[in-house]
């Protein structure tokens, strides 16, 4: 699909059954995008563009940027809080000239860029995908005001950092309270996706005690969030609903109380805290 570092990311995602569930949508087997699409067979259309990723769901977002890796010049990964009065600055500042969407009108927002829809409902594509150029990655920065600002990345950069699964326990199930279209919950994506795991996602407004749930229901092995997170889902009644062998905590700074209470709830649970910023970063200026 692509080459360098993106082909020992994706390769393996589309060899392995990997599995992405979120409560509004049917779960999505990855594989199937080695012979399928997510963009309507609109891929061509976007090699060498810059792609603004502004989807309202997490599994959209996630089969974009598997297909569009290595194909597309440049992604740029809205979140899902992004005003829509920011929309033509990020357009301007990124130098977007496509948007995918998992909603046709979404164009409305973005006047003067093509709008290709993503559908989970992969259809058959055959495609040749190969693609040998680097696309570069865009995020946005969180906890800021005023006018959104963007940080480029790249996948080498976005990935180093983990470390894959020794595999001994078989592979593992992740759920995040993290949206993937931040950087705390892309973390987790690659983690799921290199480790040979599925991944279940949050959906918007789902009730944290629904989710817990949903985890619980799937096998949840591994299961992260910051430590304010971690509160909420001790406040409810549900957080027994899920029995992981790994809970992480990361960023944010976790006191030693939030660390204990894990540990009591979770007592076969090994619990792990990483407070730490991401690498292989820098500003993207706008023109």
């Amino acid at each position: 699909m692509t080459s360098g570092h993106s082909a020992t990311v994706w390769a393996k995602a589309l060899i392995v059954p990997h599995v992405i569930c979120t409560a509004s949508t049917p779960a999505s087997r990855l594989s199937g995008l080695a012979r399928g699409t997510s963009l309507g067979g609109r891929l061509p259309e976007l090699r060498d563009r810059s792609v603004l990723i502004a989807t309202g769901d997490q599994l959209t977002s996630a089969l974009a940027l598997i297909e569009l890796d290595g194909v597309a010049r440049r992604l740029i990964l809205c979140p899902p809080d992004l005003a829509p009065e920011h929309l033509p600055s990020v357009i301007a500042d990124a130098e977007a000239d496509a948007l995918v969407s998992a909603e046709a009108d979404r164009g409305r927002d973005a006047p003067g860029i093509d709008v290709v829809v993503c559908d989970p409902a992969l259809m058959l594509w055959a495609e040749d995908r190969a693609a040998p150029r680097q696309t570069e990655w865009v995020m946005f920065t969180s906890g800021t005001t005023g006018a959104p600002k963007m940080v480029q990345h790249s996948l080498a950069g976005l990935t180093a950092a983990i470390k894959r699964n020794a595999g001994h326990d078989g592979p593992p199930v992740w759920g995040t309270f993290y949206d993937i279209r931040r950087y705390g919950g892309l973390q987790i994506f690659f983690r799921a996706l290199l480790d040979g795991g599925s991944l279940v996602l949050s959906s918007p407004k789902e009730p944290i005690g629904d989710h817990l749930v949903r985890l619980g229901a799937h096998g949840a092995t591994h299961v992260s969030g910051t430590p304010s997170h971690w509160r909420r889902a001790l406040m409810s009644p549900s957080v027994q609903a899920m029995s992981p062998r790994y809970v992480r905590l990361s960023g944010e700074i976790a006191d030693q109380a939030i660390l204990d209470h894990l540990r009591a709830c979770y007592p076969r649970a090994r619990v792990g805290h990483a407070y730490a910023f991401d690498r292989g970063r820098r500003r993207l200026r706008g023109r």
